[in-house]
């Protein structure tokens, strides 16, 4: 480890599916919000990223986003857009307003809102990336793994 990086190590209780139970895993970096309504793109996403051992924080919409993040907040955020309550778009505003969440990086996640003017609408929010559904899993990590080092 470099002496000038600092990584902060943090416990996160993970399911260990061969034991059978859940199991204290050392994560390097804490916790990613998933904003997703559709509950199986959730579990997907959830899943991929605990296996590779981020700790992970769920939401169904925006609204729902924003309390978790009053109770715990992530090193980065993955959003959809077309939610219901509060989309990824008003979602996102409303972070951006906020001098305590401004900063935190955003990915957005579309299936729907994937024209140009769609991504850069996206990208003016202050996203730092917008990635189409379906995702490719390799894809995904890597810009996970780009965004919280």
């Amino acid at each position: 480890m470099q002496a000038s990086r600092i990584i902060k190590e943090r416990n996160a209780l993970v399911h260990h599916p061969e034991r059978g139970y859940n199991v204290l895993m050392n994560t390097l970096y804490g916790p990613i919000l998933i904003v997703e309504d559709v509950p199986n793109v959730l579990e997907l996403l959830e899943v991929t990223l605990r296996f590779k051992g981020y700790a992970v924080l769920t939401a169904r919409n925006g609204e729902e986003a924003l309390e978790v993040i009053s109770r715990q907040r992530p090193v980065l955020i993955i959003t959809d857009i077309l939610m219901p309550k509060l989309d990824g778009y008003a979602f996102v505003q409303k972070l951006r307003l906020n001098p305590d969440t401004r900063g935190i990086p955003v990915v957005f996640l579309s299936a729907t809102y994937v024209t140009p003017e769609d991504k850069e609408f996206a990208i003016s929010l202050g996203a730092a990336r917008f990635m189409e559904k379906p995702i490719d899993t390799e894809d995904f990590l890597l810009t996970v793994a780009e965004l919280v080092t």
